[in-house]
């Protein structure tokens, strides 16, 4: 007489293996797309452009990484990496209160001098721009070659000469502006753009407007368009 009941526990035991190998295969299946999502994540987050940037001043918050290696003679040069944002003043020392978090990173190999970062103001860098880690990156990459038209300034806006920005207005600034870090303490502010010549934005200042260098060896400048005055920013 043919078991019917050992029949039927053979076939769900065989039903159970092939489930079981489905299931194993459908997780690794998951697996392998969200591991494929992160990198694909990852990898967007540190996608960049480059862009030719003109250093027309410098935020106010300042701090460095040393080289990994503490028996390199150019830890604290070559292989050093600065870093610079906007900042307020807090007592006796600088912070960041950032509103918009963001910072650039000078990397030592372009020759950037800590002690005197006064003269790389009006020169020109090949610059990365990116965003990751919650916040915009603008990298310096490289010097630019002499005589190369720069994209864009970075242009640095601060309460006490030009007034507040309203950081959250979608017409405080011209379409092609872009904020790279914004602080702010009580009335305190300091920001920290890109804008392209004719780029303009607005504060309880007044009107501002990035004007190019001209071929008569003047600088570029941020003038206040509402007034005949000028202020020049760098100098």
């Amino acid at each position: 007489m043919r078991n019917y009941g050992a029949t039927s526990r053979i076939a769900a035991k065989d039903l159970g293996g092939r489930l079981l190998i489905a299931l194993a295969g459908y997780i690794g299946c998951l697996c392998n797309n969200a591991r494929y999502a992160s990198e694909k994540s990852i990898g967007n987050s540190w996608s960049a452009f480059a862009v030719l940037v003109q250093v027309l001043n410098f935020g106010s918050n300042w701090w460095m990484r040393l080289g990994n290696d503490p028996k390199d003679p150019y830890r604290c040069t070559r292989n050093a990496a600065y870093y610079n944002s906007t900042g307020v003043r807090c007592g006796s020392k600088i912070r960041r209160h950032w509103i918009i978090p963001g910072l650039i990173r000078l990397n030592g190999v372009i020759g950037f001098n800590p002690a005197n970062p006064t003269r790389a103001l009006s020169k020109t860098f090949i610059c990365d721009i990116t965003h990751c880690f919650g916040g915009n990156r603008l990298l310096f990459r490289a010097r630019a070659a002499q005589g190369s038209v720069p994209d864009s300034y970075l242009v640095i806006l601060r309460s006490d000469e030009h007034g507040r920005i309203d950081v959250s207005s979608s017409v405080c600034k011209s379409v092609f502006s872009r904020i790279i870090a914004a602080t702010q303490l009580r009335e305190q502010q300091e920001t920290m753009l890109l804008m392209n010549p004719g780029d303009w934005c607005q504060t309880t200042g007044g009107f501002w407007q990035l004007h190019a260098a001209s071929g008569n060896g003047e600088r570029a400048k941020l003038m206040r368009i509402d007034e005949s005055s000028s202020t020049t920013i760098g100098m």
